[in-house]
């Protein structure tokens, strides 16, 4: 059952626990904001006339060029999550206000009242629609979008189906106010999952890692958006767009309208948009679950982004010679089938080739921003043009369908530009990258860093501590040693492994500090470490390591190995024992030699510890890469080359593969 699940929904195994909160997420939401949405429509209908929209869209553009400003402002100070629940709170008080008006007061009889019920209830959905994309785009990367964000958006289909079906069943047995607490409720019923969200399901890396911890100005987001042609591109397209879907939804209401004032019946036209709705968010869903993500697969977004706009120019061409139902329906799927269907999965995707920096403020500025001031432009087009609205709408389906090809032309740039901004760079090391922030970028990154020295997590704290020494601050060295003494056992193991390799593992405060730590402490591993630390650094005279070499203790005996193959009188002895260490079939041991040779650092050892990257044991292989890595800093050899290309693609660790990439950084054929 569930790997027929997983092939009817294009999941991978373990695919279904990861998504499934954001399904249940997404689903309520949807039903309570899109619910409320669509009823607004047909009561506004009913109530003001299709001859009040352009002065609804004004209202809706201006409230929402509010809303993307307050959201672009919180995106640089607020968790997203945080950002998330506070719209659905805020949308929830507001609908409420509208429940008690209209069961309390006689709020209904006034025009303005059924202004402002479609001006909030068009806000609320698009509000939270942008915020939870924005909070999903923390937890899935480019790759999982493309099957999993369809899915996302066919299960927000799914509710406006259900809120859809549910207006036109339950309309006249519950009545307007029993539908708005419903939808209300299932809105607040979503809060939970946020928070369940959050608590369970683990970011990723990419976007959420250090960063300066200076806010972003207007002017720098300005710049990042200004030197990306593709974002400028895809912001103008969405523009043009909005105006299109503006335009298509006044003369499909402005038809429905005559055809519906004939009806004597109350709430006749709320009933049908409820069934329209019903039915295209039905087939949207269908089509978001089942097709999108193979279309993707199979034509590229390069050929898909092509259809809404054909679809519309199609629309448009047979709307001018002649206005009837059918074709106002064709307007309706256009309007709420392909935009959602096409346009808005698209953007889901395209948002990928955007700089990263500026990712989340482009799609706020696109979904909160350019569309509303495409509302309020297209509001002002209609006033001008309300008897040539559908020549209008003709003329703007052709400017999105040129558009569209430059789009087409500059997307795959984009994401190359993107994927050139996240590659590994063999040309710097850390230390290097460091050593070219300013003055004000180091201090900040410093501060950062100590802040995360005091996190509950050990291995936040050592990569942090790896960072610092890093740094090269000479005034951070004792409160580092200092912090050494907070970490475990495995902690302070790591940290010893890390001082070693840092600029200061010869300095005289740090020789004291781990001799008298040997001297006093009792565990006999740290002990060793710290002999070994010593041997590495060539701080110990031979002669007194001599009797080590028989030692029972691992460390030492690999400390003194390390030591005495410096000296041609026990070159031989120590040689002896380290070949001993490699053949042995204990795992440690075979770490212990792999950590001799990394430390030597010696080219010719590459073909001994390259056999080991194929050992059954994960630390040996880990050791081995770590090995290899080191001595491959001066010089590799093609064959060498060769041999770590053909095991790439078995590495699957991390670590190991990590240090393999670095291991060819010396090679002019990479």
């Amino acid at each position: 059952m569930g790997k027929t699940i997983r092939s009817l929904f294009n999941l991978y195994p373990g695919d279904v626990r990861r998504v499934a909160l954001f399904l249940i997420l997404g689903f309520l939401w949807a039903l309570g904001g899109y619910g409320g949405f669509t009823l607004a429509e047909g009561l506004f209908l009913e109530n003001v006339g299709a001859h009040g929209l352009p002065v609804a869209y004004f209202a809706i553009a201006l409230g929402m060029c509010l809303l993307s400003g307050l959201l672009i402002y919180a995106l640089a100070r607020l968790p997203i999550h945080h950002i998330l629940v506070y719209v659905i709170v805020g949308s929830t008080l507001a609908e409420l206000v509208f429940y008690f008006l209209l069961t309390s007061s006689s709020a209904g009889e006034l025009v303005a009242f059924w202004y402002a019920f479609k001006v909030i209830s068009w806000i609320v959905p698009i509000s939270t629609y942008i915020c939870f994309w924005a909070f999903i785009d923390q937890y899935f990367d480019l790759q999982d979008g493309k099957r999993f964000f369809c899915l996302f958006n066919s299960v927000l289909f799914l509710g406006d189906a259900c809120s859809g079906g549910i207006i036109a069943l339950a309309l006249k047995p519950l009545g307007v106010s029993g539908l708005l607490a419903l939808f209300i409720f299932t809105m607040l019923v979503s809060l939970p999952f946020i928070f369940l969200i959050k608590e369970r399901v683990a970011t990723i890396p990419e976007e959420h890692g250090i960063q300066k911890k200076g806010r972003k100005t207007a002017s720098t987001l300005f710049k990042s958006i200004l030197s990306s042609r593709f974002t400028i591109i895809l912001m103008l397209f969405y523009f043009v767009m909005q105006l299109l879907a503006i335009t298509t939804e006044y003369n499909y209401m402005t038809t429905f309208e005559k055809i519906f004032a004939q009806s004597g019946s109350t709430h006749d036209v709320t009933q049908f948009l409820g069934s329209c709705a019903f039915w295209i968010s039905l087939g949207n869903m269908i089509f978001g679950f089942f097709l999108y993500s193979r279309l993707v697969q199979k034509m590229g977004i390069n050929n898909i982004i092509l259809i809404a706009p054909a679809f519309f120019m199609v629309v448009f061409f047979s709307w001018f010679y002649r206005d009837a139902l059918p074709i106002a329906l064709l307007g309706l799927i256009a309007r709420e089938g392909m935009v959602y269907t096409f346009d808005d999965n698209n953007l889901i995707l395209l948002i990928s080739g955007v700089p990263s920096k500026v990712k989340n403020q482009v799609r706020v500025g696109i979904e909160s921003f350019f569309e509303p001031i495409g509302m309020f432009v297209a509001a002002a087009l209609l006033l001008l043009f309300q008897r040539e609205s559908k020549l209008l709408g003709l003329s703007l389906s052709l400017v999105a369908f040129a558009i569209v090809f430059l789009l087409r032309a500059e997307y795959p740039k984009a994401i190359f530009s993107n994927l050139v901004a996240g590659t590994i760079r063999f040309q710097k090391r850390a230390a290097e990258w460091l050593s070219s922030f300013s003055k004000r970028e180091k201090k900040e990154v410093e501060l950062l860093l100590l802040s995360n020295l005091r996190k509950v997590d050990e291995p936040i704290q050592l990569l942090a501590y790896e960072y610092l020494l890093k740094m090269g601050n000479a005034r951070l060295l004792r409160r580092l040693l200092a912090e050494f003494g907070r970490f475990t056992l495995p902690g302070k193991l790591k940290a010893i492994d890390l001082i070693s390799d840092s600029p200061w593992a010869r300095e005289k405060v740090v020789i004291e500090r781990f001799e008298r730590l040997r001297v006093t402490s009792p565990h006999p591993s740290l002990n060793s470490a710290i002999h070994f630390y010593f041997a590495k650094q060539g701080l110990v005279h031979p002669e007194k390591m001599v009797n080590n070499l028989g030692s029972s203790h691992l460390g030492l005996r690999g400390a003194a190995i390390l030591s005495l193959k410096a000296e041609p009188s026990y070159a031989d002895r120590a040689n002896e024992q380290l070949d001993r260490l490699l053949s042995s079939s204990d795992t440690n041991e075979i770490c212990m030699a792999l950590r001799i040779l990394e430390c030597e650092m010696r080219p010719s050892n590459q073909e001994v510890i390259l056999s080991f990257l194929l050992h059954s044991s994960l630390l040996v292989k880990r050791a081995a890469a770590r090995a290899l890595s080191a001595s491959t800093r001066d010089e590799i050899s093609q064959k060498i080359v060769v041999e770590i290309n053909s095991l790439l693609p078995q590495m699957r660790d991390k670590e190991v593969r990590l240090h393999a990439l670095v291991s060819l950084e010396n090679s002019e054929s990479v």
